[in-house]
């Protein structure tokens, strides 16, 4: 079963992304959408700004970023869109109402599963490392999306231990879909392209790439696959795994790594740098996950030791060595691999070097100056020009010494050099120098994350209490202050596009008696019960608020008079038919409202809401239980 259009009644039950999330992915579907536009937009929220800050600042390896305009100009509308996307349902769904469902794991999985992606991609150039960080993240949506709409009969299909094929069978048999359809409805729904929801639909069966035929989605099928198999072991809370070289004896994995080319210190810096950004997530969006620290207890990747003692093989400088002559060659790999014990890789000519460096990753180059293909001169401006590679530490070997040829050097990019023959105490004594350097690097890179991560948490602080000024603690809708924005932003936006917009006033008929026949407690759970027809009955698009007391309001953009007038009649029916049960009462409310539109051309907000109490008004006093309509003036009963 491949579903491809969800019905509205089960979209209502679904995660979804809210409030700017919403606004990022409306607006990003419009050509005319701008970075100003997309900026205007994220200022309103300011934990998505602040992450979207560090992720920035972290991308830009020293050149600090300090504005959401910058922000978005480097990392890209489609990453920002994927970012807000992820953030808003994280940021709803940590937990829920469904037992047996492990919450925690989900999100351990999907954490990992997004930045091993992200990791794979960037190695191997399989596509856009930001939208398939995204697919990964989400590509298991669908059974938190069972485990949100369906919290009781979910719980009775978990309930049973089940193999990854036993439980598609069950969820299909027991909710009529499964979660791979659902996850693909889902992205589709949130505007993710075809070949990515071809590889989520494949992902959990083995060789499921293979039986995809649409152009690319193979490779990520494969990498998607990867990703899932690691993200299940590394985050099983019965695993023995120990370090992030165990994760490497995963089949998957390592068929992955021998089909294109990751060398096994590649791969083991590629896991560890993708346990290291779930950690770093989990904290930034305050999210309960499997603690990686475990796996993780070796030092990271470039941890360096004086560069004069033995290493061990998890303190070891990364060192790339470009040198055209074999004998030279062999003479640096003997005093740094074997008798050091460095991570070393060698080349032959820059080209090829530089072809190693993009996957290596080295912290220190020595290269010769004169090569055939591309010189040692040409290697460090090609790396230069790179962002990863402008941190590398460039060992230039040069037999010349003159001034306008270090100056040449110098001007290149090169940050020592070394005259040949080569002497050893003075190769000793050049790499400490390099040592030090990577050292006050790392150092600058994890204090200048520590920094970037206490301004995410304040800013995500600030969000929530932001969220909780602007809901209303009884219903848990929001209160009159959103509404209030919400309805400016809507009455902007109609005059901006030229579209209709209708308020919907509305007020719960006799509610004094339900207070005195039943008592307060009665009236807010009454009150609560309104708010959640209210919201199931309106359409994804409008806003309903708590207004104050027994009123609320509802903000429905893109439609016309007539077409309000019927969408309230609609509600006014829908809450008709609803019986409450009030201490072991049932009871039936009825509610009155009043539809008022926006007049393009003369009508301002103070005027709308005049106009939406008066018809308001008049279908209290047309009996109740009304819907009222006030059009040029004139008010009158639907």
């Amino acid at each position: 079963m491949t579903v491809s259009i969800l019905s509205p009644e089960l979209l209502r039950k679904l995660p979804s992304p809210h409030g700017v999330a919403i606004a990022i992915l409306q607006a990003s579907q419009n050509e005319s959408t701008g970075i100003n536009d997309l900026a205007d937009l994220i200022a309103n929220d300011p934990a998505l700004s602040g992450r979207l800050l560090q992720l920035a600042n972290a991308a830009a390896l020293g050149h600090r970023v300090v504005s959401i305009k910058q922000a978005v100009a480097r990392l890209g509308m489609n990453a920002v869109k994927n970012l807000a996307l992820c953030f808003s349902i994280v940021d709803q769904h940590s937990g829920g109402r469904c037992v047996p469902f492990p919450y925690k794991i989900f999100w351990s999985e999907s954490l990992v599963m997004g930045h091993l992606m992200f990791e794979l991609v960037t190695a191997t150039n399989l596509g856009v490392a930001d939208e398939l960080f995204t697919c990964a993240m989400l590509a298991r949506i669908g059974r938190l999306g069972l485990a949100t709409a369906f919290p009781e009969e979910y719980a009775a299909v978990l309930t049973t231990p089940l193999s990854d094929a036993q439980l598609l069978t069950q969820e299909e048999v027991s909710l009529g879909i499964h979660h791979l359809d659902l996850s693909a409805a889902m992205l589709r729904q949130w505007g993710l392209p075809e070949p990515l929801l071809e590889a989520v639909l494949q992902h959990e069966l083995p060789q499921g790439d293979q039986s995809i035929s649409l152009p690319g989605a193979a490779p990520i099928a494969h990498a998607l696959r990867v990703a899932y198999c690691v993200a299940r072991l590394a985050c099983n809370p019965t695993s023995t795994s120990s370090t992030t070289a165990d994760l490497m004896n995963c089949q998957e994995l390592l068929d992955f790594a021998e089909a294109y080319a990751i060398s096994p210190s590649a791969l083991e810096s590629l896991l560890h740098n993708a346990l290291t950004q779930s950690m770093a997530w989990s904290g930034i969006l305050q999210l309960n996950v499997v603690d990686f620290s475990m796996l993780m207890h070796r030092s990271a990747p470039g941890a360096t030791p004086d560069p004069g003692q033995n290493a061990s093989s998890s303190t070891q400088l990364r060192i790339l060595i470009a040198e055209d002559d074999p004998i030279v060659r062999t003479l640096l790999e003997t005093w740094l691999k074997v008798e050091v014990g460095h991570s070393l890789l060698s080349a032959a000519n820059g080209a090829e070097a530089l072809e190693l460096a993009n996957s290596f990753l080295p912290q220190i180059i020595i290269t010769d100056w004169r090569m055939p293909v591309m010189n040692g001169l040409d290697l460090c401006r090609e790396l230069r020009h790179r962002e990863w590679g402008q941190n590398v530490y460039v060992l230039m070997l040069t037999a010349a010494d003159g001034d306008d040829d270090l100056v040449q050097a110098f001007d290149a990019g090169v940050d020592d050099y070394l005259t040949k023959p080569i002497n050893r105490k003075a190769l000793g004594a050049r790499l400490k120098a390099a040592w030090r350097h990577v050292q006050m690097r790392e150092t600058w890179v994890r204090d200048n994350q520590r920094l970037v991560r206490t301004g995410a948490e304040l800013a995500l602080s600030n969000r929530r209490f932001q969220l909780a000024s602007m809901t209303d603690a009884l219903t848990g809708i929001p209160n009159r202050r959103a509404g209030q924005s919400v309805l400016a932003q809507a009455i902007s936006s109609a005059h901006r596009y030229r579209v209709p917009l209708c308020v919907i006033s509305i007020d719960v008929d006799h509610f004094k008696t339900i207070n005195d026949s039943f008592g307060h407690v009665a009236g807010d759970e009454a009150l609560q019960l309104i708010g959640q027809t209210l919201q199931l009955a309106a359409r994804k698009e409008d806003t309903v608020c708590r207004w104050g007391g027994e009123e609320f309001f509802i903000i429905a953009p893109n439609i016309s008079l007539s077409d309000g007038a019927i969408a309230a009649e609609r509600l006014r029916k829908f809450v008709e038919n609803q019986t409450i049960t009030l201490e072991n009462a049932n009871v039936s409310i009825t509610i009155s409202l009043g539809v008022a539109c926006l007049d393009l051309e003369s009508k301002n907000k103070d005027q709308l809401l005049i106009e939406a109490d008066q018809a308001l008004y008049a279908a209290k006093h047309g009996g109740r239980n009304r819907v009222g309509i006030s059009e040029l003036g004139e008010v009158r009963l639907f």
